[in-house]
């Protein structure tokens, strides 16, 4: 069933007037100003000044970075960019974002990266079989 008659354009339109742009429906849009879903993460990350933003990096970095946190991160970095893309904004906050765009965000250590990404996923399966062949 496709769309007939004169009106094609207006059906179409009405059809799909309740998405947006990116084909998402309206209000679950995606967007980066959500609520934060690690609330530790939250207070201690801060884009309000570059010295914020590098203090939060090392205030991480002490107890070691991990993936989630190394996330927060890059997602605070890209908020600090799109804020770029304001007209409003003044000379200062300009500079301080463009700061905060071109700090560099430390790699998580080779323990986390190991444990996000197995080598053999079935390792463990193939070494219970081994066990299992020996006890017989």
């Amino acid at each position: 069933m496709g769309f007939q008659g004169k009106n094609k354009d207006k059906q179409r339109k009405a059809m799909f007037a309740k998405y947006n742009d990116s084909g998402r429906q309206y209000g679950n849009s995606p967007t980066l100003f959500i609520k934060p879903k690690n609330k530790r993460l939250a207070r201690i990350i801060r884009i309000d000044s570059p010295s914020q933003f590098r203090n939060s990096i090392r205030i991480l970095k002490q107890g070691g970075l991990t993936n989630a946190e190394r996330q927060a991160l890059i997602l605070a970095k890209q908020r600090a960019f799109n804020q770029l893309e304001r007209e409003d904004l003044s000379r200062k906050e300009r500079i301080q974002f463009k700061t905060i765009k071109n700090t560099e965000i430390p790699q998580t250590p080779e323990k986390s990266r190991a444990l996000r990404t197995r080598s053999d996923p079935f390792k463990s399966a193939r070494r219970r079989m081994e066990l299992k062949n020996k006890k017989k």
